[in-house]
């Protein structure tokens, strides 16, 4: 039986320790994957890392306004949305501004990689001052309001959702007008944008 604190990250062989005899003081600064690629870190302020967490930011990519009907989908060019841009503002989402999470021009769809519990966020614009409520929801599976928001708008204001959701690997997410009725929104990279990203 192992003693606490008998075993340094030094002596650990893979496979040879499983779970039911760990003893409670191992010290192991890294855990990697099977090709011994470093997945999780733990630096000596016990800060935690993980080195590939699926994540995605985007923002607006159109200096006009958009007409969005309702229950249409926000970043569809297959509907009245222009595409979502990068933080780079390319028309594409890539590099630095996404991991593991794609997003779908064509019908304004992010895709999830893993299963896991997301934290997800969106801002839109109403570009208007007609005195109307404007709400926008976020979906999963096409078929879900996960998180929506409401507003009783009388000047241009910004509505903003947020929340979470465990999700299963290849769930995807959209965001709807569902105001009952179609609403203006600007769709600039200042006023519109988002950000889905793995917390566990």
């Amino acid at each position: 039986t192992l003693a606490t604190n008998s075993v340094d990250s030094a002596e650990l062989i893979d496979g040879a320790i499983d779970a039911s005899h760990l003893a409670s003081g191992i010290n192991k600064p890294s855990i990697s994957d099977g090709g011994n690629a470093t997945a999780l870190t733990i630096d000596s302020n016990e800060y935690v890392v993980q080195n590939n967490l699926p994540f995605i930011f985007w923002m607006g990519n159109d200096l006009n306004t958009r007409t969005i009907a309702n229950n249409d989908t926000f970043f569809n060019t297959a509907q009245a949305s222009q595409a979502a841009a990068s933080a780079s503002g390319s028309t594409t989402i890539t590099g630095k501004a996404s991991n593991g999470i794609t997003y779908t021009s064509g019908n304004g769809r992010f895709t999830v990689p893993v299963a896991g519990r997301y934290y997800m966020a969106a801002t839109f614009y109403y570009a208007s001052a007609t005195d109307q409520a404007v709400s926008v929801a976020l979906y999963t599976n096409g078929n879900h309001a996960v998180i929506y928001n409401i507003v009783q708008c009388t000047e241009a204001t910004s509505v903003t959702i947020s929340g979470c959701a465990n999700l299963r690997a290849n769930d995807y997410i959209d965001f709807r007008n569902i105001s009952g009725g179609s609403r203006p929104f600007y769709m600039a990279d200042t006023h519109t944008g988002g950000r889905i990203f793995l917390i566990g």
